[in-house]
């Protein structure tokens, strides 16, 4: 009876545990099913938002069989290289300048952007010529309260009264990449002339996006850079950021290079050009003539770095103080050639020579070496066609080419030497 029970107790034992195991295995199943189905939803959406990033083009913009060379050269597009609106920065790219905190980075940046909005010669890089397309320019600027912005730039200062936007966390736009792009997005929606942003800066951005933001950020700039192109239109982007490497400091005056800047590997992807600007020599404590190099640059350029002078009138500005030699800046277009269509270059092409002075169209188009077709052009889209109505003044060619000397001293000035205190940082 003992032994009998003892067997069934085993049997009874030993079921308790098979079922026990049984269940422990079930539930493992269940687990790693589960598991396994989570993981091929994951890989489904994956493939499925893979497949939806391949673009669907229309079937009559295909060229199953590539383009040729002929094709190629038969193509009406403009030379992007040829619209120089300042200095090194042509329309349609996207450019970073770095450098370390007080060098002067952020007036560097207000300087390109003040003299693309005038179209006028730079003043912060040697003296070529620019082609004065109109812009709209707009900053995001996340650096200067507007206090510091009123010192650096008082009123009556030669800057742009117009086409120019300034955005801040102060007017309520928080530092954040989701909104810049916004705000870029509607100006390229309602864009009727070409634009150019500033961006001051990803540095600070990044404190509230972090670095993952910055790549997608670009991406959809280059897709907002065709939809103006689609407009025969060009978005070109400026952006400051800070030095990634420790080295530069304040007091560094080496050679700077493309791993230093902050976020290299996703910025110079995007970059057409990369800019620094460090301090010139050891005795140079007050950083009052900061060096600006051209770290990177795409298009062509003969010159490496020029060293600037920190001016405070007739606003804050890094003035270029002439040290490349011409023979450098053989590149360029002759002064002669130089094209002033911004609004003040058209009005004077209008008001002066063709009403006070009373040239023909033919003449005008001499003087700028431009085709009668384009000056005519040029004044129906900014006066309308009822300009030929209008008839000026007894024809005086001195008159005109003695004006036409003094506007081009504004069109490529060589920057004057103002006297003042250092400017304030």
């Amino acid at each position: 009876m003992y032994v009998a029970n003892q067997i069934i107790n085993k049997i009874i034992n030993g079921a308790i545990s098979y079922a026990r195991f049984k269940s422990k295995q079930q539930t493992k199943n269940e687990r790693t099913r589960a598991n396994l189905d989570r993981r091929a939803k994951e890989l489904a959406k994956k493939k499925a938002e893979k497949k939806r990033d391949i673009p669907v083009l229309p079937p009559e913009l295909l060229n199953k069989g590539g383009m040729s060379m002929t094709d190629i050269h038969s193509l009406n597009a403009m030379d992007l290289d040829r619209i120089r609106l300042c200095g090194e920065i042509f329309a349609g790219y996207i450019y970073i300048l770095f450098g370390v905190t007080g060098i002067g980075k952020s007036i560097a940046l207000l300087q390109m952007l003040f003299d693309i909005a005038v179209g006028r010669v730079s003043t912060l890089f040697p003296p070529i010529p620019v082609c004065g397309m109109v812009n709209d320019v707009h900053l995001y600027d996340a650096e200067l309260s507007y206090e510091q912005f009123r010192d650096r730039y008082p009123e009556g200062a030669d800057y742009p009264r117009d086409h120019f936007h300034r955005y801040s966390p102060e007017d309520g736009y928080p530092p954040d990449m989701d909104t810049i792009y916004l705000l870029m997005e509607k100006s390229v929606e309602e864009a009727t002339t070409s634009l150019t942003w500033g961006i001051d800066n990803i540095t600070k951005l990044m404190e509230h996006n972090g670095n993952d933001a910055i790549k997608p950020f670009f991406k959809k700039v280059e897709q907002l850079q065709q939809k103006m192109r689609e407009k025969g239109l060009y978005l070109t982007c400026i952006a400051v950021t800070h030095p990634a490497s420790s080295k530069v400091n304040k007091a560094y005056t080496g050679d700077l290079t493309e791993d230093m800047v902050l976020g290299n590997t996703i910025l110079a992807t995007f970059a057409t050009g990369l800019f620094g600007i460090h301090r010139s020599r050891k005795n140079d404590v007050n950083d009052d003539n900061p060096c600006f190099q051209i770290v990177k640059i795409r298009t062509k350029c003969n010159y490496h770095e020029f060293e600037t002078k920190r001016v405070s009138k007739p606003y804050a500005m890094l003035q270029y103080n002439g040290s490349i030699s011409e023979s450098l800046l053989g590149n360029a277009v002759p002064i002669e050639k130089s094209i002033d269509f911004s609004p003040l270059g058209v009005e004077f092409m209008f008001e002066k020579l063709y009403m006070d002075c009373g040239l023909s169209i033919d003449d005008i188009a001499n003087m700028y070496c431009l085709s009668p077709q384009r000056i005519s052009q040029i004044f129906i889209e900014f006066f309308g066609g009822d300009y030929k109505d209008l008839r000026g003044e007894v024809k005086d060619i001195a008159k005109a080419r003695e004006l036409f000397r003094e506007r081009r001293k504004y069109i490529c000035p060589v920057p004057p030497e103002y006297e003042g205190e250092k400017a304030k940082l």
